[in-house]
């Protein structure tokens, strides 16, 4: 018997010539295919079912119905990798589970399509509290992406995964972002990290890759602000110890999905990066209680100097040089509100400036945050849920509260748990700072052993 020839798997086609397993012509308009058997084209959206974890079972179709009836949609631009990496990783997933081969081969695309039907899940579960079944299907979910995860870890991995393994990973911390729970997100950012480890001085990568390492970058940013710091010297030469791929600070980062991802520009984002590893050295310096170099405190003055001098022009967002007006508002408010979020963090955290001197800036960073969610209540259909680290520590700092109680309130719409429990923990911090007014947000956070991730 010769030996059985490979069929190539491919995701073009209409869903109804899929489904019946022949060729489509993929006309746009409707394929011919189907037009000539008088049937319905199912077109060529991606369109992701729930499937239950028995592989036996079709799904609930009273559940599937509901799926699209609240959401949030993906980024609605040109380089979301939603579209080129995430989606088709999780449709291989989903065939490969369908063949029930998933016991056999690991297979690092069936990651990727539990942890996007565990998100959902739980997405679900926040806008439909009363739902228990949304609540269960995303654990399920979340548990059979972690099994696959780690089958596909316990293999070598083979060098042309690195990007879908990548995807895999940041699934797996926004998973925990959208359930709220936030518990092993520095797992998943330090298995980043090993993975990322033999790459660390490659230069010439493809655009997918270089935008991948800077959102696992990012995101492990974020988890520094707000975790209790690990204190080191001043190194001499006044190059701070950036982490390969770690850092934000490099030319060739700039316009790779800060600004249509985060709402940021790179050189704010840099300077948060540069904050938190000057923070770690002064924090090394006021426990050894020594002379603080001179070299240091002028890399301190030259920060606050570039963060007050900070102007948003048109070189610093050429992601948005052909977007819409509703658009470039949104990241325009947006981008303000980081850098009055990150002159905050300078003042308070490296200058030691206390809440009732940041007042106006609390305020500035408020009105930027409410003013997005205005424009998008009035011109937006499909909204985005914000990123939320500038609300949070300018919240942290916040005297006048009302403003800013009434932005989280406003922002549970988008039925993100991390946004729901950022706010529990705002509100502890107040109550904490009320009590003891000479504690900081930061110190109370480490003191409690609060883990965040405002993302």
């Amino acid at each position: 018997m010769g030996e059985r020839k490979h069929r190539h798997i491919t995701f073009s086609g209409c869903w109804t010539c899929k489904a019946r397993k022949v060729k489509c012509d993929e006309n746009p308009l409707g394929c011919a295919s189907c037009l000539r058997l008088g049937i319905t084209c199912g077109g060529y959206d991606i369109q992701l079912q729930w499937i239950s974890s028995d592989a036996g079972r079709r799904p609930h179709r009273d559940l599937s119905a509901r799926i699209g009836r609240r959401r949030i949609g993906a980024v609605s631009h040109p380089g979301n990798p939603y579209r080129s990496l995430y989606a088709p990783a999780a449709l291989e997933g989903s065939l490969y589970f369908e063949s029930g081969l998933f016991n056999a081969a690991p297979n690092i695309g069936l990651c990727i399509f539990h942890s996007l039907m565990s998100t959902s899940a739980f997405h679900l579960h926040q806008c439909y509290e009363s739902n228990s079944e949304y609540h269960h299907v995303g654990i399920t979910h979340r548990q059979l992406a972690l099994e696959s995860l780690q089958m596909v870890l316990m293999h070598e991995v083979p060098l042309f995964d690195y990007k879908t393994l990548l995807v895999a990973l940041l699934s797996m911390i926004t998973i925990g972002v959208v359930e709220g729970s936030i518990i092993d997100f520095r797992v998943h950012l330090q298995g980043i990290a090993n993975f990322q480890g033999p790459r660390r001085k490659w230069q010439f990568i493809s655009g997918d890759t270089r935008q991948l390492n800077t959102q696992s970058a990012f995101l492990n940013l974020l988890a520094r602000t707000t975790s209790r710091c690990t204190p080191s010297p001043w190194v001499a030469s006044r190059e701070l110890p950036h982490r390969g791929h770690d850092s934000l600070t490099t030319n060739d980062n700039r316009s790779y999905c800060y600004e249509f991802t985060y709402g940021i520009t790179a050189d704010i984002a840099a300077a948060i990066q540069e904050i938190t590893d000057l923070y770690e050295c002064l924090e090394y310096y006021r426990q050894a209680q020594g002379p603080i170099p001179d070299d240091f405190l002028e890399a301190c003055e030259d920060l606050g100097d570039r963060l007050l001098s900070w102007t948003l022009t048109s070189d610093k967002v050429p992601s948005f040089n052909d977007r819409g007006t509703d658009e470039f508002d949104i990241f325009k408010h947006h981008s303000h509100a980081w850098h009055g979020a990150a002159l905050i963090f300078y003042l308070n955290c490296i200058q030691g400036v206390k809440a009732h001197d940041l007042v106006e800036g609390v305020a500035t960073v408020a009105s930027h945050m409410l003013a997005v969610e205005e424009i998008k209540s009035k011109h937006v259909a499909n909204q985005m849920a914000p990123i939320s680290w500038p609300a949070f520590i300018a919240s942290c700092c916040a005297l006048d509260r009302e403003p800013w109680e009434t932005w989280w309130l406003d922002v549970q719409k988008y039925g993100i748990g991390s946004i729901r429990r950022q706010y529990s923990i705002v509100q502890e911090i107040w109550a904490e700072m009320d009590t003891h007014p000479s504690e900081g947000w930061l110190q109370i956070l480490h003191r409690r052993n609060i883990q965040v991730l405002a993302a």
